[in-house]
């Protein structure tokens, strides 16, 4: 049984390709999107902003230039 049984057509193998690429896009950006929440969490419980570290970047960029 495969998808040409489902009515997909000689096109299944192609449809099943696009389906897994898509599954597997979906589970990178859910992956991405806990490592920013348990970054931000970081953050958040260290009390430095993500602005000061911004700042402090920026200077650093200055003074090599």
């Amino acid at each position: 049984m495969d998808l040409t049984d489902f009515g997909f057509g000689p096109f299944g193998a192609l449809f099943s390709f696009f389906a897994g690429i898509t599954a597997l896009v979906q589970l990178g950006v859910f992956v991405l999107l806990i490592l920013i929440l348990l970054d931000l969490r970081r953050f958040l419980r260290d009390g430095s902003s993500l602005m000061s570290r911004v700042d402090r970047w920026l200077a650093r960029q200055e003074e090599s230039t």
